[in-house]
């Protein structure tokens, strides 16, 4: 991981790297394993946590950002769509929101 600036795993996949096994994580258990991530060398961790949203760990403070509220039908490749919409969004000059 020592190259890769930033990393977006959902909560299942953040633990299963940080060598813990998956589950629900809170926002507070996202942002522990965000830093165990960064110390294994990313930069820059995003945590996808499905209905709660995401947790930026980036520098000093990490950033809880919250989902929005969708009635969602079927939410096969949600993930996949968050990828994309964040690599459109980077290659537009956009920054993610780091205190």
């Amino acid at each position: 991981m020592r190259t890769v600036d930033i990393v977006t795993p959902n909560e299942t996949e953040a633990a299963i790297l940080a060598g813990l096994p998956p589950g629900t994580l809170t926002p507070q258990q996202a942002v522990v394993i965000g830093r165990k991530l960064q110390a294994m060398g990313a930069t820059t961790v995003v945590v996808k946590l499905g209905s709660q949203g995401c947790v930026i760990v980036a520098q000093d403070r990490p950033i809880l950002l919250p989902a929005p509220k969708v009635n969602a039908m079927d939410t096969t490749a949600a993930g996949d769509v968050f990828g994309a919409g964040l690599g459109v969004a980077l290659s537009e000059g956009l920054d993610l929101p780091c205190p």
